[in-house]
Parts: structure tokens; C-alpha cells; sequence
């Protein structure tokens, strides 16, 4: 694997929230989260309230790495294997998870978002707005 070398990532933020991490993910993304932007990047957020919707890359730091990458999705044995790429499982080879979350408010260098799943202390490594351009399923089946 020629090329192949090792990628360093700073957070730029770290998800805040009240929640223990006995809530379930389903209930997560139901609850507010409040993200907090590192003051280092305070001028990264320049109008981002005039986004509804936003795209979260955080690190998943509670999930541990897969010994398998050939699981039950969500355990559930029902659902038959698939490969981890296959799943939106938080425990993957680089626990590099993405979440679109509802801009509630923004407060000086913190999100209220809703949407989210990662637990309080999730480092964040990147915010993009959604765009419907971008995103929008159906444009991108047309391409």
C-alpha cells in the first residue's frame, strides 16, 4: 500500500451535554446537544446561523475498536451480517462518525443542535452545511 501514511486530526470542538451515557442513541438524537467551538476557530463560524441544517464529523471516543469487521448490525442477529462499511456502527477502523443535525441556536462559540448522537465529551472534528445542491439524494441518483 504504497502512500499510505498516518493522519493526524486536531478538534476543532468537543459535544456537550447533560445526557449520561446510558441514553441510547435513538434518545440522543431526539435530545439538544450544545457543541462547543475552540475559541481558535470562533471566526470559522461566521454567519453559520444562516444554515438550518449541518453536517457533524465528531470522533466516536467511547466506541472501541471492531475485533470484526463482519457484524450484527446493532447486534441484532435478525438483520443477517454485513461489513462494517456497511453499517453505521460507532466502532469502525478510524471511529470517524457523521451526523446531520437541526440548528437550533447559536450562542457566541456554541451550537444547540438537535440530531446528534455522539456523547458528552465527543471530540469534533469538522461542521459543513448541508446543501441541497450537495446532499440532496435525489440530485445525486440523477448524476
Amino acid at each position: 500500500m504504497s502512500g499510505v501514511y498516518e493522519i493526524r486530526i486536531k478538534p476543532i470542538g468537543v459535544v456537550r451535554r447533560k445526557e449520561v451515557a446510558t441514553y441510547s442513541l435513538d434518545i440522543l438524537r431526539m435530545k439538544e446537544a450544545y457543541i462547543e467551538i475552540f475559541k481558535d476557530y470562533r471566526d470559522a463560524m461566521y454567519r453559520i446561523e444562516d444554515n438550518k441544517l449541518l453536517w457533524i464529523l465528531w470522533y466516536s471516543h467511547l466506541a472501541e475498536h471492531p475485533k470484526n469487521f463482519i457484524i450484527y448490525p446493532r447486534g441484532d442477529k435478525r438483520r443477517g451480517k454485513k461489513g462494517i462499511f456497511s453499517t453505521r456502527s460507532p466502532s469502525r477502523p478510524n471511529n470517524i462518525m457523521l451526523s446531520l443535525v437541526k440548528l437550533i441556536k447559536r450562542i457566541d462559540n456554541i451550537l444547540i443542535v438537535k440530531g446528534i448522537d455522539a456523547y458528552d465529551g465527543s471530540p469534533v472534528i469538522d461542521i459543513k452545511p448541508y446543501s441541497n445542491d450537495l446532499d440532496n439524494p435525489e440530485k445525486v441518483m440523477n448524476l
